[in-house]
Protein backbone atom coordinates (compact mmCIF):
# COMPACT_ATOMS: atom_id res chain seq x y z
CA UNK A 1 0.00 0.00 0.00
CA UNK A 2 1.16 3.51 -0.73
CA UNK A 3 -0.41 6.94 -0.73
CA UNK A 4 0.17 9.64 -3.29
CA UNK A 5 -1.58 12.98 -3.58
CA UNK A 6 -4.65 12.04 -1.56
CA UNK A 7 -4.99 8.65 -3.25
CA UNK A 8 -4.28 5.21 -1.90
CA UNK A 9 -2.76 2.51 -4.12
CA UNK A 10 -3.09 -1.06 -2.88
CA UNK A 11 -1.89 -4.32 -4.35
CA UNK A 12 -3.28 -7.35 -2.54
CA UNK A 13 -2.34 -10.99 -3.06
CA UNK A 14 -3.52 -14.23 -1.56
CA UNK A 15 -0.91 -16.98 -1.70
CA UNK A 16 -1.10 -20.50 -0.27
CA UNK A 17 1.74 -20.58 2.27
CA UNK A 18 2.30 -24.32 1.90
CA UNK A 19 2.45 -24.63 -1.85
CA UNK A 20 3.31 -21.05 -2.84
CA UNK A 21 0.36 -21.21 -5.25
CA UNK A 22 -1.04 -17.82 -6.22
CA UNK A 23 -4.77 -17.90 -5.34
CA UNK A 24 -5.85 -14.33 -6.03
CA UNK A 25 -4.57 -10.79 -6.57
CA UNK A 26 -5.93 -7.39 -7.45
CA UNK A 27 -4.90 -3.72 -7.57
CA UNK A 28 -6.96 -0.92 -6.11
CA UNK A 29 -6.69 2.85 -6.48
CA UNK A 30 -9.07 5.08 -4.55
CA UNK A 31 -9.28 8.43 -2.82
CA UNK A 32 -7.77 8.19 0.67
CA UNK A 33 -11.20 8.88 2.17
CA UNK A 34 -12.46 5.65 0.58
CA UNK A 35 -9.80 3.37 2.02
CA UNK A 36 -12.28 1.59 4.30
CA UNK A 37 -14.48 0.77 1.34
CA UNK A 38 -11.46 -0.77 -0.37
CA UNK A 39 -10.68 -2.74 2.78
CA UNK A 40 -14.22 -4.15 2.79
CA UNK A 41 -13.92 -4.95 -0.92
CA UNK A 42 -10.62 -6.78 -0.36
CA UNK A 43 -12.07 -8.71 2.59
CA UNK A 44 -14.99 -9.80 0.43
CA UNK A 45 -12.74 -10.84 -2.46
CA UNK A 46 -10.44 -12.83 -0.16
CA UNK A 47 -13.44 -14.48 1.52
CA UNK A 48 -14.81 -15.39 -1.91
CA UNK A 49 -11.43 -16.79 -3.04
CA UNK A 50 -11.30 -18.91 0.12
CA UNK A 51 -14.91 -20.01 -0.22
CA UNK A 52 -15.86 -18.39 3.09
CA UNK A 53 -19.30 -16.87 3.49
CA UNK A 54 -19.21 -13.52 5.29
CA UNK A 55 -22.14 -12.77 7.57
CA UNK A 56 -24.09 -9.60 6.64
CA UNK A 57 -23.88 -8.39 10.28
CA UNK A 58 -20.08 -8.37 10.11
CA UNK A 59 -20.19 -6.38 6.87
CA UNK A 60 -22.52 -3.79 8.43
CA UNK A 61 -20.40 -3.37 11.56
CA UNK A 62 -17.27 -2.79 9.48
CA UNK A 63 -18.97 -0.16 7.32
CA UNK A 64 -20.54 1.93 10.11
CA UNK A 65 -17.73 4.33 10.98
CA UNK A 66 -15.39 5.88 8.45
CA UNK A 67 -12.54 7.91 9.96
CA UNK A 68 -11.66 11.19 8.24
CA UNK A 69 -8.71 11.14 5.81
CA UNK A 70 -6.41 12.99 8.25
CA UNK A 71 -6.96 10.33 10.93
CA UNK A 72 -6.42 7.54 8.41
CA UNK A 73 -3.20 9.15 7.25
CA UNK A 74 -1.90 9.40 10.82
CA UNK A 75 -2.89 5.78 11.51
CA UNK A 76 -1.15 4.43 8.41
CA UNK A 77 1.98 6.48 9.13
CA UNK A 78 2.01 4.91 12.59
CA UNK A 79 1.60 1.44 11.12
CA UNK A 80 4.46 2.10 8.69
CA UNK A 81 6.78 3.14 11.52
CA UNK A 82 5.58 0.25 13.68
CA UNK A 83 7.03 -2.16 11.12
CA UNK A 84 10.50 -0.58 11.30
CA UNK A 85 12.18 -1.93 14.44
CA UNK A 86 14.50 1.07 14.64
CA UNK A 87 11.72 3.65 14.36
CA UNK A 88 8.70 1.92 15.88
CA UNK A 89 8.71 4.11 19.04
CA UNK A 90 7.82 7.03 16.74
CA UNK A 91 4.57 5.28 15.81
CA UNK A 92 2.96 6.10 19.16
CA UNK A 93 2.66 9.81 18.34
CA UNK A 94 0.93 8.98 15.04
CA UNK A 95 -1.57 6.67 16.75
CA UNK A 96 -2.23 9.38 19.33
CA UNK A 97 -2.77 11.88 16.53
CA UNK A 98 -5.24 9.55 14.79
CA UNK A 99 -7.22 9.11 18.02
CA UNK A 100 -7.13 12.86 18.64
CA UNK A 101 -8.53 13.51 15.16
CA UNK A 102 -11.18 10.79 15.48
CA UNK A 103 -11.97 9.49 18.99
CA UNK A 104 -14.21 6.79 17.42
CA UNK A 105 -11.39 5.31 15.31
CA UNK A 106 -11.20 1.81 16.80
CA UNK A 107 -8.15 0.74 14.78
CA UNK A 108 -6.11 3.68 16.05
CA UNK A 109 -7.19 2.99 19.64
CA UNK A 110 -6.26 -0.67 19.27
CA UNK A 111 -2.81 0.20 17.93
CA UNK A 112 -2.26 2.77 20.69
CA UNK A 113 -3.34 0.29 23.39
CA UNK A 114 -1.19 -2.45 21.93
CA UNK A 115 1.80 -0.12 22.00
CA UNK A 116 1.24 1.22 25.53
CA UNK A 117 -0.08 -1.85 27.35
CA UNK A 118 2.64 -4.25 26.36
CA UNK A 119 5.61 -2.25 27.45
CA UNK A 120 5.93 -0.78 23.98
CA UNK A 121 6.32 -4.24 22.51
CA UNK A 122 5.73 -4.73 18.80
CA UNK A 123 4.08 -8.12 19.23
Amino acid sequence: MRTDGGKVHITAQLIDARSGYHLWSNRYERELAGVWEVEAEIRGAVAHALGVDRAPAAQTRAARHVPPPEALDAYWRGRYLWADWQRFPESLSWFERAVELDPLFAGAWAAWLRFTRRGRSRR
